[in-house]
């Protein structure tokens, strides 16, 4: 970690706990449809990679109601979503801490407006660089939105360290050739995340600092 120059983030999963409230945006959405509900450990397991591939999961069967669900739970989640979600414990003071020493940046598969707006509110002049979906550019796991994050901290690969919950953030950082940490109190269990091989997994937030130090 002797070249560390900035930390990389996922958003939802790693810096906030957005489930109850993605989860209710879903429910929201099947009501207005006259659809059945989804459970909350379903939703868990479906996010990763984007709106898209999570409703294309909800609706199974009924995927011709895509449009028309996206269509209600984009503005919908987008005016609900800071009614429970939280960051992780530990994590403001985590943040704190490093900003001392490091360039901050996150990249998410949530799009770009819903990111910079939901960062604002969260963590105010907390991160140099915010990348969420933007047209153009591939979500992750394509290495194509940590790499844009890379050239935007005007630094390389080797010098960036990524954070993330989910298959999705590590294979990320492989195909970017960057250092991850999993985190498993996110979206993504110990067990799944482990069977993705990062270079460090972790169970508690404190732990992060222990990794830079290389304690």
């Amino acid at each position: 970690m002797n070249t560390l120059k900035a930390i990389i983030f996922d958003l939802d999963g790693t810096l906030l706990d957005t489930l109850d409230d993605i989860t209710n945006s879903c429910n929201y959405t099947l009501n207005q449809l006259k659809l059945s509900h989804v459970k909350k450990e379903d939703v868990r397991r479906y996010l990763g990679n984007g709106a898209k591939a999570l409703w294309m999961h909800i609706l199974k069967h009924n995927i011709n109601y895509l449009d028309e669900a996206l269509s209600i739970y984009l503005p919908y989640l987008e005016t609900h979503s800071k009614i429970r979600t939280k960051p992780y414990e530990g994590m403001n003071e985590l943040l704190h801490q490093l900003k001392k020493t490091y360039q901050l940046a996150v990249v998410s598969n949530k799009h770009q407006e819903a990111v910079s707006e939901i960062i604002d509110y969260y963590f105010k002049g907390m991160f140099d660089v915010v990348i969420g979906e933007r047209p153009g550019i591939p979500k992750k796991p394509d290495p194509a939105p940590l790499n844009l994050a890379i050239k935007e901290l005007r630094l390389n690969k080797h010098e960036v360290l990524f954070i993330g919950d989910s298959e999705v953030d590590i294979q990320t950082a492989k195909h970017a050739d960057v250092k991850v940490i999993g985190v498993s109190w996110g979206f993504r269990d110990y067990t799944e995340l482990k069977h993705e091989k990062p270079d460090y997994l972790i169970l508690k937030v404190d732990q992060i600092q222990k990794i830079i130090q290389g304690e």
